[in-house]
């Protein structure tokens, strides 16, 4: 009877095809009534045999007509509305309505098939193929059980007298199964999903999937429809999550008390301290973080007091998130309704909102292990998309500002004693074997329904990530959005953990195939993390060390000797995903390796080595005249592209014209290129503009086309040419950038971040932004348009934010908008071409991926290195070297050192700039100055005699053994301040 109401459903009732050609217009009514009414009698008379069957084959045949039944495509449009009825009311032989039994009896008969993932296997029949019903079983069983499901008084959530609990559960154990299934096509926002199917000879052809078909799955995304379901699963006063959130431990008040510590330092303070930093000692001996790893988790996973807590979720402030209080909701429901409030539903509800995201939203695409792509003409099937689509995106706007799930889950992933049990095998290599990347979801078999707890903590980043885009620097730091302070440093150390595993110590060989699942874990994970180290960058959420797994790759750069063996590990998934956890210092160190062995294999070496086979090379000359020293390096050296990374030769001239003595074995080179900075980068040029807040940054200057004419670009172009030598020879310049001009320097700059950026360009600005933001009157009463006003050497100019801005006033509804685009024109449109410019010729010289393992406060040190303004005595002296007859303990030397000590800032950088030709100190401080800071011994008999000189070459003080330590320190600056160049010699 089955068999004989199937073929009568597929090939009949909707005429030969068995989803009829007009379905998607006509809907319902492309099926006749009679064929309805007779369809549905057919059904009724199934059930009543099934229903009369003995209890032990009662579940086979359940499992038959979910099978048979529900796999037919507009199944609920094909029967009656009183077979419909039976199916999603209960009776007073059980509480669940018979879909629900249905499904319970289909997954308990095909248990062992559903949990290794054979759903498309057991749900295949041969009646059907693909050219004849364009929709998969797999689809067609999805659409029908969530039509039925929203119909279904028990799993619908619209009457809390008749909501149950388990049977929703059920429902979505289901759901969540068949999501996993079907083809990637279904919730695409492509036109056509296209299936590829074998036409028996190994030829693989398209089908264009049912969109009517289609239609019906993507009800499970409706907006009211995912809201009513979480407040229904949520109940944040009985799952205690305010108690789990607000709670803090010894290790957060020890983390916060450092951060009191460091008071107001700045990120960039941090970071150059962090590179002065000595990490040299052995990992697995001195680490104790690495130490605490091998033993497992379970002290961070599971706080004190709380390893039996049953579950954890979170009571959130709703007044001040501005959502509905969905607590008092949820409980509502279970009040009112004869079933127990079971947490069980809300775990099937994260799985499949779980895949949903993974699958679709465009982090389970691509491998972090290389390997060939997908040949979809063999007809290889996709499982996941490159990008998020509408309806991913649409999804999580209503999970993050809809509900409290972001907190619940949190709060569960602490405390709740499975989910942390579960956590432990994803952290700890120890525990659990399986590669982060390979992981996959469990299907929900009734018997163990709970929700494993690497979908949760999936779920959980890819709300965090997704509710930072709109969260501002205000609300994170000050108001507890959308975590408390030290939540987000507990989630900062918990995905560290969770990154290092999967990027470092898990088996990352092509051997072993990726999961979808596996790496939209990974994928979302590093992009939370990424976007929290951005907000560190600029005003740091915790001390530098909390984002560190300490000497992580020192083995792996020691080991490297070839310039592609220090360029192969920028393709390493740590550095590519979360350079962040490797310290800022061995990645300096890394950068200066690979610059360093470019630099030898382009410009030779001379070591004196007489079988070296590779001996420095002859170089490009240039000539400067000391008053044109711009004009001059864009003459001779705009022109070279790449070739600027060859070996330099400068020539001096002075004003008459007569070439000045000294040859150059480098120490001119340092000497021009610290000039020409000076005089490119100066604000009194008009290239380069500073900002109006905090730290006199600079950036590129809107204005520079009315200052130079069409030549401001080439200028750009050469000014980046100018900074990627500097770095390329590891020369250490003045200028500071702007946070936001650094970004643009990598190539990625965060467009979500355009609006703290413009604080720091123009805060006047960004406080009328902000007042637009939260002005509760009618905007309208601002007269406001869409437009901006520019003011270029006197003359005021407006311009339009949008087509016809100009007549487009600025409203409530599209206030935000326009604080946006205002941010973007100021922080980005308007300096566009100016900074695209410069990044033009310093990718040029430096390969942009060589920067992509920096964050800003990073590349700030790496162009001006690690000094605040006064140099580190303590690690120049201890990285001096003496020669002629000098010591470390001789009495000259002493006073030498107290008076440097003594020296002001200013003082201290012209004596590093007369014995080096650089002003500042390199990034990894005085130990990687190469040749080294060398003081060379010069016996005179009279103070008089002689100068303290230099040879800035080598970096070589030539110090006379003067008679006092004034002496010394009036000579010395007489020396230092005089200016003269290599002629007082």
């Amino acid at each position: 009877m089955i068999s004989i109401l199937r073929y009568f459903l597929l090939f009949i009732s909707g005429g030969t095809d068995p989803i009829p050609l007009d379905a998607m217009n006509a809907r319902e009514s492309c099926i006749a009534e009679t064929f309805r009414k007779q369809g549905g009698e057919l059904f009724l008379i199934i059930l009543h045999a099934v229903n009369r069957a003995p209890m032990s084959n009662r579940r086979g045949f359940h499992s038959q007509i979910v099978t048979m039944l529900m796999t037919i495509p507009l199944f609920t449009w094909k029967v009656s509305s009183a077979a419909l009825n039976v199916l999603i009311h209960t009776n007073d032989a059980s509480t669940k309505a018979l879909i629900v039994q249905l499904i319970e009896s289909f997954m308990e008969h095909r248990s062992i098939d559903l949990s290794n993932g054979y759903v498309n296997a057991v749900l295949t029949t041969q009646d059907l193929v693909l050219t004849r019903c364009p929709a998969t079983p797999s689809q067609c069983l999805l659409a029908n059980v969530v039509q039925l499901g929203r119909i279904c008084p028990t799993t619908s959530g619209i009457d809390t007298d008749l909501f149950d609990f388990k049977s929703t559960a059920i429902l979505f154990s289901m759901i969540s199964t068949l999501v996993e299934a079907i083809p990637v096509g279904t919730f695409t926002a492509r036109e056509s999903c296209v299936e590829w199917i074998d036409d028996g000879h190994g030829v693989h052809k398209p089908v264009v999937l049912s969109p009517v078909v289609i239609e019906q799955c993507k009800a499970l995304l409706v907006d009211s429809h995912v809201r009513r379901m979480f407040t229904v699963a949520i109940d944040t006063d009985i799952l205690k999550t305010d108690e789990v959130l607000q709670k803090k431990d010894e290790k957060d008040l020890k983390l916060e008390d450092e951060m009191m510590k460091e008071g107001a330092t700045s990120a960039a303070a941090l970071a150059a301290r962090e590179a002065r930093i000595d990490r040299s000692r052995s990992f697995w001996n001195t680490s104790k973080w690495a130490r605490k790893l091998t033993k497992g988790v379970a002290n961070f996973l599971v706080k004190d007091g709380d390893a039996g807590a049953k579950g954890a979720t979170i009571t959130d402030k709703m007044s001040t998130n501005g959502l509905k209080n969905i607590s008092s909701e949820s409980r509502r429901y279970a009040e009112g309704s004869h079933s127990e409030y079971t947490r069980d539903l809300l775990f099937c509800l994260t799985r499949t909102y779980a895949i949903v995201i993974a699958r679709w939203g465009g982090g389970g695409k691509n491998d972090i292990v290389q390997r060939r792509q997908l040949d979809r003409a063999k007809g290889e099937q996709e499982v996941a998309t490159t990008s998020a689509e509408p309806c991913v995106i649409s999804l999580l706007n209503t999970l993050c500002f809809g509900t409290s799930l972001l907190k619940v889950l949190w709060a569960m992933i602490q405390s709740d004693s499975q989910v942390v049990a579960e956590l432990h095998s994803v952290i700890d290599p120890d525990k659990g074997r399986i590669p982060v990347r390979m992981l996959r979801t469990k299907p929900a078999i009734i018997s163990d329904s709970r929700c494993d707890g690497w979908t949760l903590l999936f779920m959980f980043v890819s709300l965090l990530g997704h509710v930072l885009i709109v969260t501002d620097d205000v609300e994170l730091y000050d108001m507890d959005k959308p975590l408390p302070l030290h939540q987000i440093r507990q989630c900062i150390q918990f995905l560290k953990k969770l990154l290092y595993r999967a990027c470092c110590l898990d088996d990352l060989s092509i051997a072993q195939s990726s999961t979808y699942f596996g790496l939209a874990l990974i994928t979302a994970s590093s992009r939370a993390m990424k976007d929290l180290y951005d907000r560190s960058s600029r005003r740091p959420l915790c001390t530098p060390k909390l984002w560190i797994v300490s000497d992580l790759m020192e083995s792996e750069i020691r080991s490297c000797k070839r310039h592609e063996d220090f360029t192969s590990l920028l393709h390493l998934p740590v550095l590519r995903l979360c350079p962040f956890l490797v310290s800022f210092k061995r990645r300096l160190k890394l950068f200066e390796c690979i610059i360093t062995t470019s630099r030898i294999e382009i410009q030779g070496v001379n070591d004196g080595n007489p079988f070296n086979t590779n001996p420095l090379k002859q170089g490009i000359p240039v000539r400067i005249t000391r008053g044109r020293i711009l004009e001059d390096g864009l003459a001779t050296m705009n022109n070279l592209g790449s070739n600027m990374r060859q070996r330099i030769v400068v020539n001096y001239y002075n004003e008459a014209g007569v070439r000045e003595t000294g040859v150059d074995a480098g120490g001119l080179f340092k000497e021009f290129w610290t000039d020409l900075c000076a005089i490119a980068f100066d604000p009194n040029y008009a290239l380069f503009r500073v900002t109006d807040g905090a730290g006199d940054c600079m950036y590129p200057n809107p204005s520079s086309a009315a200052a130079h004419g069409t030549d401001h670009i080439t200028l750009f172009e050469f000014l980046g040419r100018i900074l990627g030598k500097a770095l390329f020879e590891g020369i250490t310049i003045h200028p500071r950038f702007a946070h936001f001009f650094l970004s643009f320097l990598r190539g990625d700059y965060n467009y979500l971040h355009m609006l703290p950026d413009l604080s720091t360009v123009d805060p006047q600005l960004y406080n009328n932004l902000m007042f637009l933001k939260t002005y509760d009157g009618d905007a309208r009463d601002l007269c406001l348009s869409f437009t901006v006003t520019t003011d270029d050497f006197g003359g005021t100019k407006e311009i339009p934010l949008v087509p016809k801005g100009d007549t487009l006033e600025v409203t409530n509804a599209n206030k935000l908008r326009y604080i946006g685009l205002v941010a973007k024109y100021y922080v980005v449109d308007r300096v566009k071409e100016q900074s695209e410019a410069f990044t033009r010729g310093l990718w040029e010289v430096i390969d942009r991926s060589w920067l992509r393992i920096f964050n800003e406060p990073e590349l700030q040190v790496l162009i001006s290195g690690a000094s605040d303004g006064r140099l580190d005595v303590e690690d120049m002296r201890a990285n001096t070297r003496y020669v002629g007859g000098f010591t470390g303990l001789d009495r000259t030397v002493t006073r030498f050192w107290n008076v440097v000590a003594r020296f002001e800032s200013k003082q201290q950088a012209d004596l590093l700039r007369f014995v080096t030709s650089c002003e500042r100190p390199p990034p990894l401080g005085f130990g990687s100055m190469n040749p080294p800071f060398t003081i060379q011994r010069v016996g005179i008999l009279r103070d008089d005699d002689k100068l303290p000189t230099a040879s800035t070459c080598f970096n070589i003080l030539k110090l006379p053994t003067y008679s006092s330590e004034k002496v010394l320190r009036d000579r010395l600056l007489l020396a230092i301040q005089s200016g003269a160049g290599f002629e007082l010699a």
